[in-house]
């Protein structure tokens, strides 16, 4: 017996790891799916010295021989050092490598159900994707198409010629696919090819041999060059055919005669049908024009061709640029001499003008209209070099005009941003003393003995449940979701590109608070309102926006506070506690409660009651008063947009090391009359929308990677006695974030732990000093070399502006 496995991961040592079985092979070349109950270790076997064996075998998948494997866990203890292992553990050395061997690229080739675009030879996701040689499944279709390989998203047919493996068998099917490799791909009918498809216990398909595909002519062949290549090929062709064609052509698609080879004739059918799409290529048509002329394939009924035609104006052209460019020289020739004369005549000194010594200043002396015409010539110059200082004294002029004019703009928006949050301070001044007035109102008649009537009742009764939308088909992974979510916001002219989008729902969803950081009018606040109608929720339910004030001290302000006086709850006017019972009735449904302008007062005073339950290790609910506790549902989520200037609050470290902060760019167009009245009336479940987010194939394949690197970025922020330590709490939410976003953002392994960096902890970043600078700038290095350009930028900004006073701070805008 014969075991067929595939390679898992190793441990942090890089020395262990495990192998998982995929297919036992009998004698008789017959396959039997490996359930994970065949094998001890959860279907997996234990390899020591992995390292030895992965640099030994590069292929994902290998071919472990009887001579060694032992399908036998008995007396396994006795057997501990015996190199004939048990199924349970295998200690990988160099005796026993020659019982294992590599698969090769036309063997096992596996078979992904990934989303792609055929025709513009593009990935819709590459997650899972381990292979570099595999084919793809459109279940609709029952067709798979193949076999491909990838550079990143881009799709282009599979070369084998480039792999090296010395064995009779892939030789002989080079020889015979040399016709074929990197230009085709195959079409197979899933149920006609099934006999060479091998399905393991956990549902994967493998094509089992790819050369009983070419063998049994198995399947429909496509040409996959891409358009540029294919262009040249059929240039290259034409140009190699020394084939004249007297008569006319009916169509230029009678040339395929011309190609003996089946695969040139695919190439140029394909091709066809490529210039029949084209509407404005005319340079690629043109070329081919050009060729087929060349060759003699098209003339036209005169005998004169339009290429012909267009070379005669070129070389009439050409040749008129000769003349002109003749007369040019002459008159500089001309000009040259009469200089030369004048300069004689004025060492000479004398009043005549000898004709044989000076003929041309004889022959303008004797023209006078030709002497005009020179002094009109030397005028018209000398005031164009005149203009041209004046013109350039102006440009000069201008220039130091639009930068005080542009330094009167700075200050003038300054001035309207101090005039906005003096508005906005006294505005929240004002409220904040008539709410004490009106309290110290309801005291005073109380004293009196009059009667309270603006005592807020509790209305829970009157608020009813809300019905919640199942995720149609369609919507079925985290990128459909991603997608439709990314629709809606372009619908309500918020136009996202997909990662941020993602990025908003994966931190959303996995942070009780998220902080939106950034300057003034880039779009905070309305972009939380346009996420919420995306969601489907709206003010009447799912949404709430509370305009946080100046002088906010506890949760009194925020929340409300019981009165001992009444014996009743006093709602505070943000409506925060009704907002709490509504998500009581329903538990399962998603709430954005929006903190406008939330540093206007401390965040961690009136926000205290809820500042616990970030860590996600406590049961959603909170105590208003000794009598009422508020159960609230586990989609609940508070976002924060904040500004950072002399009017606003700093954020403590208490609350930075719960919160995620996500800065918001300026936008690179501004929509007018951007406020939509689109609707979305179906929202859906919040745990069924968290199911879409599980954890991923990608982190799972590299998470030892991206950890090490995250304990590599952890130690250069935390040197040289920085003072800034990572807590537990934000490794464990960095990597909460990365085991669902890997995979799923568009970019490479790192491009998750970019934008968990960016949010927790670029902004820990404070320090002082040359030391701190050049830790800094070491980690810059460290995030471009891995391409996490959020980050690197992030604290690019923040070298920047702390190089003069070595003050290094992490920046809100």
């Amino acid at each position: 017996m014969k075991l067929l496995a595939k390679k898992i991961k190793r441990f942090n040592s890089n020395r262990n790891g495990f192998i998982q079985p995929v297919f036992e092979i009998n004698e008789s070349d017959q396959y039997k799916a490996v359930s994970k109950d065949d094998y001890p270790n959860n279907g997996y076997i234990f390899i020591s010295d992995f390292d030895l064996l992965d640099r030994d075998i590069d292929t994902e998948l290998i071919v472990i021989d009887n001579g060694f494997f032992i399908n036998d866990d008995n007396m396994f203890t006795e057997r501990i050092n015996d190199y004939n292992a048990s199924q349970k553990r295998i200690n990988y050395n160099m005796g026993i490598s020659n019982y294992f061997s590599a698969v090769t690229p036309i063997q096992y080739i596996p078979i992904y159900n990934n989303h792609f675009n055929i025709e513009k030879h593009r990935l819709i996701s590459d997650e899972g994707i381990n292979s570099d040689v595999f084919f793809l499944i459109v279940e609709e279709e029952n067709n798979i198409y193949g076999p491909f390989e990838r550079d990143n998203f881009d799709l282009k047919a599979a070369t084998f010629k480039n792999k090296d493996y010395d064995t009779s068998m892939y030789r002989d099917f080079l020889d015979t696919y040399i016709e074929y490799d990197g230009s085709v791909i195959f079409k197979l009918n899933k149920h006609l090819s099934s006999g060479n498809i091998l399905t393991d216990f956990d549902g994967n398909s493998y094509i089992k041999d790819f050369t009983n595909v070419i063998v049994e002519n198995l399947g429909e062949k496509i040409e996959y060059t891409p358009i540029q290549i294919l262009h040249s090929w059929v240039l290259n062709k034409l140009n190699n055919k020394g084939l004249r064609i007297v008569d006319f052509l009916d169509e230029i698609g009678d040339i395929d005669k011309l190609f003996s080879s089946s695969l040139d004739q695919l190439k140029w059918q394909k091709y066809l049908l490529f210039i029949d799409k084209l509407e404005e290529e005319s340079k690629i048509i043109q070329s081919l024009v050009n060729k087929l002329y060349d060759k003699g394939f098209v003339e036209d009924i005169t005998g004169n061709t339009q290429i012909e035609n267009i070379e005669k104006k070129l070389k009439t052209l050409e040749d008129n640029d000769i003349i002109k460019s003749e007369e040019i020289i002459k008159l500089k020739d001309d000009r040259r001499r009469l200089e030369i004369e004048l300069q004689e005549i004025e060492k000479k000194d004398i009043e005549g003008i000898d004709k044989n010594s000076y003929p041309n200043i004889a022959s303008v002396l004797n023209h006078p209209e030709k002497l005009q015409n020179l002094e009109e010539i030397i005028a018209n110059r000398e005031n164009f070099e005149l203009l041209k200082d004046d013109l350039r004294k102006l440009e000069i002029k201008k220039e130091i005009f639009d930068e005080e004019i542009k330094k009167l703009e700075d200050t003038e928006r300054k001035i309207q941003d101090s005039i906005r949050h003096i508005k906005q301070s006294f505005d929240s001044d004002v409220a904040v003393h008539t709410a004490k007035l009106a309290d110290a109102k309801m005291y005073t008649d109380l004293l009196n003995g009059i009667n309270i009537n603006q005592i807020s009742k509790d209305n829970s009764e009157s608020i009813e449940s809300v019905v919640l939308s199942k995720l149609p088909e369609e919507i079925s992974t985290a990128r459909s979701y991603i997608f439709e979510i990314q629709k809606r916001l372009k619908n309500l002219n918020r136009d996202l590109s997909f990662n941020d989008v993602a990025n908003l729902i994966i931190t959303i969803n996995h942070s009780f608070i998220t902080i939106l950081a950034g300057a003034p009018g880039v779009g905070k606040t309305s972009l939380v309102n346009k996420l919420s109608t995306a969601y489907g929720l709206n003010e009447e339910f799912g949404y709430l926006e509370v305009n946080c004030a100046k002088g906010w001290t506890s949760s009194r302000d925020f929340l409300g506070f019981y009165n001992p006086l009444t014996g009743k709850y006093q709602d505070a006017k943000t409506g925060l506690r009704l907002a709490l019972m509504k998500s009581n009735k329903n538990l399962n449904s998603p709430y954005i409660v929006l903190l406008d302008e939330a540093n206007l007062s401390p965040m961690e005073h009136y926000w205290s009651d809820f500042i616990k339950l970030a860590d996600g290790d406590y049961a959603k609910k909170i105590k208003t008063h000794e009598k009422e506790e508020i159960t609230f549902g586990e989609g609940f989520r508070f976002i924060a947009t904040i500004n950072h200037d002399h009017t606003t609050e700093s954020l403590s470290n208490r609350l930075i090391d719960r919160a995620s902060i996500i800065q918001i760019d300026k936008p690179l167009s501004v929509i007018e009359n951007a406020i939509s009245d689109i609707k979305n009336d179906h929202i859906f479940d919040f745990n069924d929308v968290q199911k879409l987010f599980p954890e991923t194939q990608k982190w799972k394949s590299d998470e030892e990677l991206i950890k090490k690197l995250l304990q590599q970025i952890k130690e250069k922020i935390e040197s040289n006695n920085s003072g800034i330590i990572i807590s537990p709490r934000k490794e464990i939410l960095i990597k909460k974030y990365c085991k669902v976003a890997t995979g799923v953002l568009e970019g490479n392994s790192y491009t998750a732990l970019d934008f968990a960096v960016s949010q927790h902890i670029m902004p820990l970043v404070n320090g002082r000093g040359e030391y701190f600078e050049q830790s800094l700038k070491e980690l810059k290095n460290i995030l471009e070399d891995k391409g996490m350009t959020k980050s690197s930028v992030l604290l690019g900004k923040i070298l920047e502006r702390g190089k003069d006073l070595k003050h290094f701070k992490y920046v809100y805008y």
